[in-house]
């Protein structure tokens, strides 16, 4: 099936240094003002939605890998160091239970945002993670894609079948695009020649009270220990505790530029942000639960997280020695390994569910992928997509995700239920960018702000196996929230 997105245009210019235009406090403000000026869109107000995804980082390899990749192991997909997806003028397309007629392929050219939810019971076995489904339309789509520090690619679409007045809305764009990115670069241009001496004012972080509170902190520490005591009768293997504490509303960025400037001063692998009637979102989430390229489907757990040191060679350079020492760290650690593999085991099972017999592998097992200060180890699982599959078939079988939850899933799932007071929300749900049918990216939830009941939420969540000393995983949750909560300021 072919996409509903067509391309009008594509360009490549030449910009100043990635990283400078990235950590510039103006870098979002400049765009809105370019588009605005000179295409006549609104930043601000049109474009709700934004994907920004890093994949400036460095992957570090373990020295004797414990896994092995296989005969059917696949190659990963280049992708460009980062990419910026505006969409614009969203339009709710279904909130309700998808047919099971649509395939993965006819929910291109949408946006899919999927809450957590916990999985079938035998008490209701008509539940699913995607009964609960937010489908997002939008009618243009502008892409800006850096394969070099200094070169961008811009591809302009819409969607022909969206509205109506698509010829006029088509060619009140496509005339202007050309001197609308002249004038876009010429306003990164004038932010990168700044006076190098003329600093921009620090930011200051608002201070971050203790957020679980001794309650709450109490409450979590016994769910430990019942889990634990759970995982010593055999029932259960590894469990991803999790909780949510609500904020006021005025955490979430105020609009898309604002979001820009909070990543940009760090950035994390994936980002987004979402503000509609249905739902609202602030996501800088590190983690992929999934991407479909060209029939093949991947997922990229996480389990295990270092923070890099500041050790430097001749001024501001890293030493490469940084990036191992950390690494070891992860590796060396029984308890990270063991949720790793762990992990591994179930993504592979959830994948085999949706890919063809005998295709599913370990392309990448235990590699520590470094982004903005921090290590997280990540292995990649690979395997071809069965044809015609529902899209409503598919989130069925890979949500909730196993990374947030646990092994095994529906014992763990059945435990979590009775040890987890506030519902989820948004949190370790998915933001699923479906471009085409070629190329669909699912963003896991964590590390996200989001909006329910009139308030704005945030998560944080642990890993319980039998090694976990129940103290130390409730202040990991602390420092977890306090560390995401004290980016998301404008301050």
């Amino acid at each position: 099936m072919a996409s509903r997105l067509k391309v009008l245009t594509e360009q490549v210019i030449t910009t100043p240094a990635l990283s400078d235009l990235l950590a510039h406090p103006d870098f979002g403000a400049a765009l809105r003002d370019s588009l605005a000026a000179s295409c006549n869109v609104s930043l601000t107000h049109q474009c709700i939605a934004c994907f920004v995804q890093d994949n400036r980082q460095r992957v570090v390899k373990p020295p004797n890998p414990t896994g092995k990749a296989g005969e059917h192991a696949f190659g990963q997909a280049p992708e460009p160091l980062v990419r910026i997806s505006l969409m614009f003028r969203i339009l709710p397309v279904d909130v309700s239970p998808m047919t099971r007629e649509q395939t993965v392929a006819e929910n291109s050219g949408r946006i899919l945002v999927v809450p957590f939810r916990w999985p079938a019971t035998i008490d209701d076995p008509g539940a699913s993670a995607s009964t609960e489904t937010m489908t997002l339309a939008y009618e243009m789509r502008i892409d800006l894609e850096w394969w070099r520090e200094d070169k961008c690619t811009i591809t302009f679409r819409t969607n022909p079948d969206f509205d109506p007045d698509f010829r006029s809305t088509r060619d009140n764009s496509i005339q202007p695009l050309g001197f609308s990115w002249r004038c876009f670069l010429d306003s990164l241009a004038s932010l990168h020649q700044l006076d190098s001496n003329t600093q921009a004012p620090p930011r200051s972080r608002a201070h971050v009270p203790m957020l679980l509170g001794t309650h709450e902190a109490t409450r979590l520490t016994a769910a430990i220990g019942r889990i634990q005591e759970e995982i010593d009768q055999g029932g259960c293997y590894l469990v991803n505790l999790t909780t949510v504490v609500p904020l006021q509303p005025e955490a979430l960025a105020t609009s898309p530029e604002a979001f820009l400037g909070r990543w940009g001063r760090s950035p994390s692998r994936f980002g987004w942000y979402l503000n509609t009637p249905l739902c609202a979102l602030e996501s800088y989430s590190p983690e992929r639960h999934f991407k479909i390229t060209n029939g093949i489907i991947s997922t990229e757990p996480i389990k295990g997280t270092v923070v890099l040191s500041d050790k430097t060679q001749g001024g501001d350079v890293l030493d490469p020695t940084a990036f191992i020492e950390a690494a070891s760290k992860l590796w060396e650690s029984e308890k990270e390994r063991c949720e790793q593999h762990l992990v591994i085991d179930l993504l592979r099972n959830d994948l085999a569910s949706v890919c063809k017999s005998g295709t599913v592998a370990v392309v990448s097992p235990l590699e520590v992928r470094f982004c903005s200060g921090l290590g997280q180890m990540t292995s990649v699982i690979a395997g071809s997509l069965q044809p015609n599959l529902s899209m409503a078939t598919l989130l069925e079988r890979l949500l909730p995700a196993g990374s947030v939850t646990g092994a095994p899933k529906k014992a763990v799932c059945s435990l979590l239920q009775s040890l987890e007071t506030q519902p989820r929300g948004l949190y370790c749900g998915i933001c699923l960018d479906a471009e085409s049918p070629e190329r669909m990216d699912a963003t896991l939830l964590i590390r996200t702000l989001f909006r329910a009941e009139e308030r704005t939420w945030a998560g944080t969540g642990a890993g319980i196996t039998a090694l976990s000393d129940p103290r130390a995983e409730v202040e990991e949750m602390e420092r977890k929230l306090a560390s995401f909560l004290a980016r998301c300021t404008d301050a």
